[in-house]
């Protein structure tokens, strides 16, 4: 039962992977914890890997609450964030998607899912077949 976030910098993207099972309170933590770290910046494109993620009793309304925390933020005249999903079974594909059609009624955040690890990549324009390729050497990713 962990969320863990790396801000990758050489690459521009933050990588988050949710292990376990996943609960709102905990997914607040992580995104205060998150937005004060001193190498967030808004607009940062997003990796969120919920390939380990067991079950999840997470409230939309207390979503609905973070996505507006993000979208009160200046994205210096940009598109927003690009989040890229990976929703490997149809638990975490439901959950990612009630969080899509949040994400679509406001601005800010631009969400897409895939089911396989070489689609998430590519939607953030990498060409890795896989996160650990493009996790390998990585100096900010400590997992």
């Amino acid at each position: 039962m962990t969320i863990e976030y790396w801000i990758l910098r050489d690459a521009d993207i933050t990588y988050a992977r949710w292990r376990g099972h996943i609960d709102t309170p905990q997914l607040r933590r992580n995104f205060e914890t998150y937005l004060s770290d001193p190498h967030y910046r808004a607009g940062r494109p997003e990796l969120i890997d919920l390939s380990g993620v067991t079950t999840a009793n997470v409230d939309m309304g207390g979503v609905s609450m973070l996505l507006n925390k993000v979208n009160a933020q200046d994205f210096g005249g940009g598109q927003g964030t690009l989040t890229s999903i990976l929703a490997t079974d149809a638990n975490s594909y439901g959950h990612s998607r009630q969080f899509q059609a949040l994400a679509e009624m406001r601005r800010g955040v631009r969400v897409h899912i895939s089911e396989s690890e070489r689609q998430a990549l590519a939607i953030l324009g990498r060409r890795e077949a896989d996160l650990a390729s493009f996790l390998k050497g990585r100096p900010d990713y400590t997992g």
